[in-house]
């Protein structure tokens, strides 16, 4: 029989934001939970305090969880959860040197990503300067007329990141009748890539693409590919679609380029869960949106994100421990 004293061990975990209480309850059936208790990211300092001698964290991608946090929560931490697809803002090598597990979030469906990214293509372009072309195109009961798949057909269509999501969003162009789309990637192997797809200098890439499809998220920070010198080498009349609301853009000069007439048009999908940088000023602008989204999805998201995540850190916490009667 185990022993009852170890019976009511329970792993101290922290988190820092608000998360739904749903994601919290899981928690709570088998940790002591605390709780930086806002929508706003938690001040480092009171980080640095409150992760002294915690078994879990659960984070958001705003959130640095470097080697200083880690030395501050000691040797008792066990697991690191952040509520993001990405782990550029967690020092994963040295968790793995200290036999910290890092959990992720599940990745979005990528068809399901793809074919929203295509309901956003036809979104941003519907605000560019050729609106005029999309007057009997229905988004609302799915229909796009000839006059609108004519014109799509007849654009350059850019990709940038010949991910999974890349080719299927290159995929779906090809099933609406589209010829001609390109792409440069650095990241991905040439021999990856479809048949269909050319493959171009990155400067061709840019002066060529009359849509650009950006269907990749950078780790570890690099520079934004994206920014104020390459929105003023694209066609003015472009449209630039952020599929995966990643940090390969500069949000602050695409706003610039938008107002100052370098570029048309912009689409940007924010269905994750950290918020768009500068989305506000971005809303303010006509030829700027958002994929439509409804509270009640929203709502649904946000809580099966949390629920999700919970679960596989409070597994993570528990795995070791299941003498412990407590998950």
């Amino acid at each position: 029989m185990a022993d009852p004293l170890r019976r009511q061990t329970r792993a101290k975990v922290y988190v820092t934001r608000t998360v739904p209480q749903r994601g919290v309850d899981i928690l709570l059936e088998g940790c002591n939970v605390s709780m930086w208790n806002s929508e706003e990211r938690v001040p480092r300092g009171e980080l640095l305090q409150s992760v002294v001698g915690v078994e879990g964290i659960l984070c958001m991608r705003s959130d640095q969880i470097d080697r200083e946090v880690l030395d501050a929560a000691g040797p008792s931490l066990r697991a690191v959860a952040t509520m993001s697809t990405m782990t550029d803002h967690i020092d994963v090598k040295e968790c793995n040197r200290r036999g910290i597990q890092v959990v992720v979030s599940p990745v979005q469906s990528t068809q399901g990503l793809a074919d929203l990214t295509l309901a956003l293509i036809l979104l941003a372009f519907k605000t560019s300067n050729e609106a005029t072309y999309l007057d009997n195109c229905n988004l609302a009961n799915g229909t796009v007329s000839t006059v609108c798949l004519k014109n799509l057909r007849n654009k350059t269509f850019g990709i940038y990141g010949l991910t999974i999501l890349g080719h299927g969003v290159a995929k779906r162009l090809k099933d609406l009748g589209v010829t001609c789309i390109i792409a440069a990637d650095y990241l991905y192997s040439k021999q990856t890539c479809n048949a269909d797809i050319e493959i171009v200098s990155w400067k061709e890439l840019i002066s060529r693409s009359d849509i650009m499809c950006i269907c990749v998220q950078h780790d570890n920070n690099p520079p934004q590919v994206f920014s104020k010198e390459v929105f003023r080498q694209m066609k003015n009349t472009a449209v630039i679609i952020d599929c995966q609301n990643g940090n390969a853009m500069s949000y602050v000069d695409l706003y610039e380029a938008l107002r100052g007439g370098h570029i048309a048009a912009a689409g940007i999908n924010d269905c994750n869960q950290e918020p768009v940088p500068f989305k506000y000023p971005l809303t303010g602008l006509h030829n700027c949106v958002f994929l439509p989204q409804t509270d009640e999805r929203l709502y649904d998201m946000r809580h099966k994100l949390s629920m999700t995540v919970a679960t596989s850190l409070k597994n993570a916490l528990c795995a070791e421990d299941q003498t412990k009667e407590v998950c």
